[in-house]
Formats: C-alpha cells, sequence, structure tokens
C-alpha cells in the first residue's frame, strides 16, 4: 500500500519567492534536508538554510564555480557537494561543506566535458561523465580509479545500498556499472534527459525528450510500470523528484509550460499542478526530510518555496463548505520587484485554504468560473470525463482533488496527454 500525503500537508501553496539576476538550472537539498544548493548560469552555488518555519535563508558566501552550472551531487554523508559545469571543457569539482573551499578538481584531460555526477554510498568515490565520451570513477583525491572510453553519458544516479552506477546514454538506454561488469537494465524509446532513483532503489524515473513525459520503471526487472503525463518537455533539460512521504510515493517535475507537476505514483495523470512562474520550471526537488516542502527553480530567475496551506478558522470553513458546491471567488495580484525576497505567508489570514474538500469541477465540458475576474482567460470545450483536476496559481489558493477512475476508462496513455494540454488552469483564489 502506497503511503498517502495527508491534505493538510501537501505542498499547495507558495511560501516564498526569491528573485535573482540568473536563470536557474538545478536545485538539490541535502540528504538531511537543512541545506538547499541552487545554481544555473552564473559561475557561482547558491547556498540556502532551510529555517524552523521551513524557508530558505541564503549563505552569505557562495561557491565560485569556474564555469555555468549544469549539475551538482550531495555525497551521501553531506560532507561534500559534487559541481559539474554547463559548458564544453568543464571539469567537475568537489567542495568541502565544513569550510565551503575548494577540495579537489577533477580532469584527466584537457577535452574532458564532465557534465553529471553522482556519488556511491561510501562518500569516498564518484562517478562524473559527459555526452563527448568521458567517464570516470574517480576518490577524493581526483584519482581516477575506472574509466569507461567511448560511452556518451547523459545522466548518472547511484543506488543507495550498492556500489553501483547507472549511466542513461545516447543509445536510450540506461546501463548500470560495476567493479566487474556492466549491463542494460532500461531500454526506452526516446531520448533520455534526466534520470533519478528512489530511496529503496526499486523504481527509476527517466525524464524523456521530445514529449516523451516521465516513464516510470521497476529497476530490477527493467519493466516501464507507468508513463506519467500532463507536462511539457521538447527539447531542454528538466529534472524530477521523488518525494513527499516516508517512502516516496509522489513525483514531482519541472516542464516547459511553467508549471510544476505532481504525481503519486500510482496514478498516470498528475494529481496536483502548481503555477506561479512566469518562464520554463527546469527543476523540483522535494525535501526529503520535510515532505511538506518542495522547492522548483525556473528560467524567470527566481526560486520558489511551496508549502501546506495553513488551516481554516471556522469562518473559512462556511466558505470552503461554500466553493465545495461548485462556485469560486477571486481577485487580482501585484508582482514583486527583481531582487525583492517575497513571504507568501503575509498575505490575509482567510486566504489560507485547506486541500480537504475544496474543489473546482468541471461541468458539461467546461470550467465551472462563477465570479471570477478574468473568467475569460478559463478554457472552453476540454472534455474532462468526469475528473477533477488541480488548481495552483501564484497568490492563488486554489486546490482540487484528482479523483480516480478505473484503469480501463484512462485510455491511452497519449489520449491522457492529450486531454491535459487542452486544459486550461488559469483560475484560482487571491
Amino acid at each position: 500500500m502506497l503511503f498517502r500525503c495527508s491534505k493538510s500537508e501537501f505542498p499547495c501553496r507558495m511560501k516564498q519567492t526569491i528573485m535573482d539576476l540568473e536563470e536557474y538550472l538545478y536545485c538539490k537539498f541535502n540528504h538531511k534536508g537543512n541545506t538547499l544548493a541552487a545554481a544555473g548560469k552564473s559561475a557561482h552555488i547558491q547556498l540556502y538554510t532551510v529555517t524552523v518555519h521551513h524557508r530558505l535563508k541564503p549563505f552569505e558566501r557562495k561557491l565560485d564555480n569556474e564555469t555555468p552550472v549544469a549539475f551538482f551531487a550531495w555525497s551521501p554523508d553531506d560532507r561534500y557537494l559534487l559541481s559539474c559545469g554547463l559548458r564544453s571543457q568543464s571539469k567537475a569539482i568537489v567542495w568541502n561543506m565544513a569550510t565551503l573551499d575548494r577540495l579537489v578538481r577533477v580532469s584527466n584531460t584537457p577535452e574532458d566535458c564532465l557534465s553529471t555526477a553522482c556519488w556511491l554510498p561510501n562518500s569516498t568515490q564518484f562517478a562524473v561523465a559527459g555526452i563527448q565520451g568521458h567517464f570516470y570513477l574517480c576518490d577524493l583525491t581526483g584519482n581516477i580509479e575506472r574509466s569507461w572510453e567511448g560511452i556518451r553519458v547523459i545522466g548518472l544516479a547511484a543506488l543507495h545500498r550498492e556500489n553501483t552506477v547507472l549511466a542513461a546514454d545516447n543509445h536510450n538506454r540506461v546501463r548500470s556499472y560495476t567493479a566487474d561488469m556492466d549491463s542494460t537494465v532500461v531500454q526506452t524509446d526516446k531520448e533520455i534527459i534526466s534520470i533519478e532513483v528512489s530511496k529503496c532503489d526499486q523504481f527509476l524515473l527517466c525524464t524523456m525528450k521530445k514529449g516523451g513525459g516521465l516513464q516510470f520503471f521497476h529497476l530490477e526487472s527493467g519493466t516501464l510500470l507507468m508513463r506519467l503525463a500532463g507536462l511539457k518537455q521538447e527539447k531542454d533539460f528538466i529534472y524530477s523528484s521523488f518525494g513527499g512521504s516516508p517512502d516516496e510515493s509522489y513525483v514531482a517535475s519541472g516542464s516547459e509550460d511553467k508549471c510544476v507537476y505532481i504525481w503519486h505514483r500510482s496514478k498516470q495523470l498528475p494529481i496536483a499542478v502548481l503555477s506561479g512562474h512566469t518562464k520554463q520550471v527546469n527543476c523540483v526537488d522535494w525535501n526529503p526530510v520535510i515532505h511538506s516542502m518542495l522547492v522548483s527553480v525556473s528560467d524567470d530567475c527566481t526560486i520558489k518555496v511551496w508549502g501546506p496551506a495553513p488551516p481554516l478558522d471556522s469562518e473559512g470553513a462556511n466558505a470552503e463548505a461554500s466553493l465545495h458546491n461548485d462556485s469560486l471567488l477571486g481577485g487580482g495580484s501585484s508582482g514583486n520587484p527583481r531582487g525583492f525576497e517575497s513571504n507568501e505567508d503575509d498575505d490575509d489570514e482567510d486566504d489560507g485554504m485547506d486541500a480537504e474538500d475544496l474543489r473546482v469541477t468541471r461541468n458539461g465540458g467546461s470550467v465551472v468560473s462563477q465570479g471570477i475576474p478574468g473568467s475569460s482567460q478559463l478554457s472552453e470545450g476540454h472534455s474532462s470525463r468526469g475528473r477533477r483536476y488541480p488548481v495552483f496559481l501564484e497568490r492563488q489558493r486554489t486546490v482540487t482533488d484528482v479523483h480516480s477512475q478505473s484503469e480501463s476508462s484512462l485510455g491511452s496513455t497519449q489520449d491522457a496527454a492529450s486531454s491535459l494540454e487542452q486544459s486550461s488552469y488559469s483560475f484560482g483564489w487571491l
């Protein structure tokens, strides 16, 4: 039985927005869940402390990388951070997180292009690789213990309990590499752009290129369990994350349509869509300890923290009962200037909502939009087949559940994805 997150703890509301002058490409919490690293097209990594109120507070010092940062990985003991560059001839750098100083720079040849990395469970060995055919297993001194030549690697991940490295390459496959052997564990029908392994080492999540969406595999057998539909991914790198519960029953991903998508592992269609970014969302990461905390980074130069809505008082409960009967209220919003940190919880108390019973339904193929300013933006003629979809907008607090239906009525993955593409989530609660 898969764990289901309590509605009162679900990350349905934007809690904080941090604005910067760079486009963020990647973010990752450490394993203790108390530090977030984020980086992008500038040559530095910004670190944030997670406060007791589940917000982000920046470190005074940044890690100055040699090139724009494409990817990084925390060691299992959180003592080190391994960063990889974005551009050609980029190197990998190991950072000592106790001192924030550079520990070692990894380079075998001047032509090295190392753009992805992972740590082995012992925290003393790591793998680095890139699309130009460089693939190394190294130790903390930078010594290359093993190399595989001619393998154009797109993404790396490591099992949490075994010294096994998984590498997605340009042959639309994921192969496992150990000290003794290597073998193909997953073969896909489209190009893979990133991979993620669950903490239990049973499941593999592959983000696919050119509309392939997310493909969810059983790792030991290589069986495709499900194609998660809804997100838009055509050309750029998008990173996804397991999380949301102790057994990682949820999957979150960025998307080229500016939204964050959340699925339950048992559902093909998303159970939540969070909107608020104004450009493509490149990476989403779930806090591994605070399961109600989700972070997304985007080309719009912002980091957004998502968390649960505060509980309703009795007056809010009456409003909720009214909304349950297919009516909505709404209003306008204003933006923040660049460089300003927005704490979304500073709004009026009555705009907080519990995700327990609040629903927005589509009746007769159109969105119910009574009383919503700007409802002309809502899509018409969307066939929902009786389903209910979630809606989250910046400074807007509408939450709905997706009600399950039998697998036989879902239709094909392509039909489900097409249905979602036709729908609009341009409404919400202020």
